[in-house]
């Protein structure tokens, strides 16, 4: 919905960015400005920086940025209204009445798939209880699940049927293109809609808040796949959501369990270990590991013991490690996930896994051991290179030298030896590290700026002129009347910098200053992420009348030299025309 500049205006006024900011990301102030871990990428040097006075942020190693708006939109996947709307809350404010625009039209689809998926969950947990269904229900209670467990995750179970839930939601009144938006119904060739899930246990997705946002299904005989997820949708996406974490997030202070699967969570849950969740299959992804990080410092990860939970475990210490998280892998014998331990030896032995589980470096070390015979001279050899990788990652000096010491006494060679490999390997480990972030973030960078601002690396010099001027507009609007006097819109040599001049002329002319909560509403989260990135040029510009010129001057310089050589191009064009001419009539002569 378009939300009034006065609302927005007073919201900022009661809105303290650091503080908001600060209550996802650790803030250490630096004079005026605050700075911290960036919470979208790996770092180890802040350089997420906020800016108080602008109300903005903006992280120069992967260029994110924005402003408050911007930030929960990113944080929470949130939509501009529901941002504004939870930041309203915050601040004590009541929402204004909606104007007509199609934000308030992406509000209504987006609450409107929430209900349908609400009512889809509850058609699915009903058709559970029907005598049809037993096969699916007698599944649940042979894996071990009592009735409370099935109400309390609302598991249910599609019928084979072709269309059943579909005949359901349309008598409610939801239409069959909405329930192919929710991902609840497939189109064939043919035009017929028919249940995206048949045959198969249902298991609800739901977000932190509360609201159905997808479905798994596991299917009742021997089709493929055996694990079915809803597409991504306006509401859910895959890559994005973690199952559980709607009941894990209450007890996640401590530490959080990562498991693979539904009924993995579902079984520990059940067990007491209500600080269980999962990955919507075993790929974990760089946003659930900062997912897990808003709730928690240390993660047990609990994945199956086969090649495929193990290769998933190493994904996950990567992703788990670079947003600051201590991780501990649970290691099972005897039983291949939590759901079958249980099961096969009880709450209180896997409870003794957990008090027992070693740190993800006790892990690799295990792992290497268990495919070396160190007897063997040559082996040997080949133990000790892997292992001394492995120290070389180690942070700390302490660790290093415990672990240092214990390979040595495992293998019989001097210590000050594998202190020496790991010293050269760490120092190795250090340069690769260092040239491969820097590659990663440059590339991240320059991804951004190309997707937000293609056309500035045609024209270097004039697209960092225009982003200059910006900046001295939008901290000097007294310059304003020079400025325009000076240089048109239409002068601006990139699209997007156009866009952004007209967008804080616009504000000035309504508001007198310029303000990033306004820019938010005409800008998506990724061109603001850019204009935050214009804004922190502040620190390194003098911001004086005489740079603004010296900026109008190389940004007009620019618009003569494509004028001329169009102007060239077109002559150049006209001589060729007329030398073809020529040729031809000498032809026909």
């Amino acid at each position: 919905m378009a939300i009034s500049e006065k609302f927005l205006g007073e919201l900022k006024n009661k809105t303290d960015v650091e503080e908001v900011i600060g209550s996802y990301v650790a803030l250490k102030r630096r004079g005026t400005k605050a700075v911290g871990l960036c919470p979208f990428h790996s770092e180890k040097t802040p350089s997420f920086t906020v800016f108080p006075d602008t109300q903005s942020y903006y992280c120069f190693g992967c260029g994110a940025g924005g402003d408050v708006i911007t930030f929960l939109m990113t944080m929470e996947n949130l939509t501009y209204p529901e941002a504004v709307e939870q930041l309203a809350k915050r601040a004590g404010m009541a929402m204004p009445e909606p104007e007509r625009g199609g934000g308030e039209d992406l509000k209504k689809k987006r609450l409107r798939l929430f209900d349908l998926n609400r009512d889809a969950a509850r058609f699915f947990h009903q058709t559970l209880l029907e005598p049809q269904a037993k096969p699916a229900l007698d599944y649940l209670l042979g894996r071990a699940l009592t009735m409370r467990t099935i109400k309390h995750f609302g598991l249910g179970f599609a019928s084979d049927d072709w269309d059943s839930l579909l005949k359901h939601l349309t008598a409610k009144g939801y239409t069959r293109e909405e329930l192919r938006e929710a991902g609840l119904c497939s189109r064939s060739k043919s035009g017929s809609f028919y249940d995206y899930f048949r045959n198969r246990v249902i298991f609800p997705i739901i977000d932190v808040r509360g609201g159905v946002i997808g479905f798994g299904g596991r299917v009742m005989d021997q089709s493929l796949p055996k694990y079915l997820n809803s597409p991504d949708t306006l509401v859910f996406k895959k890559s994005s959501n973690l199952y559980g974490l709607n009941f894990a997030k209450a007890n996640a202070k401590q530490r959080l369990i990562l498991t693979e699967g539904y009924m993995d969570t579902i079984a520990l849950h059940q067990a007491g270990f209500e600080n269980a969740l999962a990955t919507l299959g075993t790929a974990i992804t760089q946003e659930h590991a900062r997912l897990m990080a808003r709730y928690t410092k240390e993660v047990l990860i609990a994945y199956d013991s086969d090649a495929a939970g193990q290769k998933a475990t190493d994904k996950a210490i990567e992703y788990l490690g670079e947003v600051g998280i201590k991780v501990k892998v649970i290691r099972m014998t005897g039983g291949k996930d939590p759901d079958e331990y249980i099961k096969t030896f009880g709450r209180d032995k896997f409870n003794q896994l957990i008090e027992g589980s070693g740190s993800h470096i006790e892990y690799k070390l295990a792992k290497v051991s268990s495919k070396y015979d160190i007897h063997i001279d040559e082996q040997r050899v080949e133990y000790l290179k892997e292992t001394v990788q492995i120290l070389s990652a180690i942070e700390s000096p302490i660790e290093r030298e415990v672990y240092a010491a214990r390979i040595a006494r495992e293998t019989g060679v001097d210590k000050a030896a594998v202190n020496a490999e790991v010293a050269r390997a760490r120092k190795a480990f250090a340069k690769k590290t260092a040239k491969n972030m820097e590659r990663r973030e440059q590339e991240k960078l320059f991804s951004r700026r190309d997707k937000i601002n293609p056309e500035k690396e045609g024209a270097l010099k004039a697209a960092k002129s225009e982003e200059g001027l910006l900046c001295i507009l939008f901290f000097h609007p007294d310059y304003a009347e020079e400025i325009r006097e000076a240089i048109l819109p239409q002068d601006f040599v990139t699209s997007f910098n156009r866009r952004v001049f007209e967008s804080i002329c616009g504000i000035i002319d309504r508001a007198g200053v310029p303000d990033t909560t306004l820019l938010g509403q005409e800008f998506s989260p990724e061109e603001m992420g850019a204009i935050g990135g214009i804004l922190a040029l502040h620190e390194t510009i003098a911001g004086t009348r005489q740079e603004a010129a010296q900026y109008i001057q190389n940004i007009l310089a620019e618009k003569s030299r494509r004028s001329l050589k169009a102007a060239d191009l077109k002559a150049e064009e006209l001589t060729e025309y007329i030398r073809r001419k020529a040729e031809k009539q000498e032809r026909k002569e």
